[in-house]
């Protein structure tokens, strides 16, 4: 299972970064990035408090995973659904007004990967004042959120090979959130006392999203050359 939440973590982030390349106002990305800066220094309290012993306790709490779940698949559906918008104005010269705004929904799910990776720095890096190393991590994390936004326009120039990027990540979060529902509620249920493991399905699984990964990047180059 905690394999599982750390590919949905890394998906969330790459999705995030997919979100950001759509960002062509300086002040919408500005005030996103300001707004993550300030999260990331009001949860330090709380971040400080962890250790790996209350992420594991954390993970393993049915409630919480459950929760989560549900919020990424919610999220996701409508990620979905407004990617699909995002295309037909791509190609429309005339779209509403109302809908060219879809693109700034990012969602929350984000904010979890954030503070995940906050909580993991003030475990590992010793020797600074707590509120100084939230203050320097409060500037380092906004950085590579717009590095990552950078980057990803950067591999995928066209906006609309990223908006069904963007569409295959979602498809692959709600799946991969099915997967780890069905992990924490053990549906179906199991009446043998032998135990599953998980461990060469979620290998396969990953495996298979990597060489996807690689082969859509591959066809974007290869369409890229071609069209020079």
């Amino acid at each position: 299972m905690d394999i599982i939440l750390s590919i949905i973590l890394i998906f969330i982030v790459l999705q995030l970064s997919l979100h950001l390349s759509f960002f062509d106002k300086k002040e919408v990305m500005a005030g996103y990035l300001i707004v993550t800066a300030i999260f990331v220094y009001l949860a330090y309290p709380y971040a400080i408090e962890e250790s790996y012993k209350t992420i594991k306790a954390t993970m393993n709490n049915d409630r919480v995973i459950t929760n989560f779940i549900g919020l990424t698949i919610f999220e996701n559906t409508l990620i979905l659904m407004f990617s699909i918008v995002q295309l037909e104005l791509l190609f429309n010269s005339n779209p509403k007004k109302i809908w060219k705004y879809v693109k700034y929904f990012t969602g929350i799910a984000f904010l979890i990967s954030v503070y995940y990776t906050e909580t993991l720095l003030f475990i590992n890096i010793q020797g600074f004042d707590f509120q100084v190393l939230a203050i320097i991590i409060a500037l380092i994390i906004p950085s590579v959120m717009l590095l990552l936004k950078q980057a990803i326009k950067w591999l995928v120039p066209e906006n609309y090979l990223r908006i069904e990027l963007k569409f295959f990540v979602s498809l692959t979060l709600i799946f991969l959130s099915v997967i780890l529902s069905i992990i924490v509620t053990k549906t179906p249920v199991n009446t043998s006392p032998q135990s599953y493991d998980f461990k060469p399905l979620i290998l396969s699984i990953t495996s298979a999203i990597i060489l996807i990964i690689i082969g859509y990047i591959y066809n974007i180059f290869k369409t890229k050359k071609t069209w020079k």
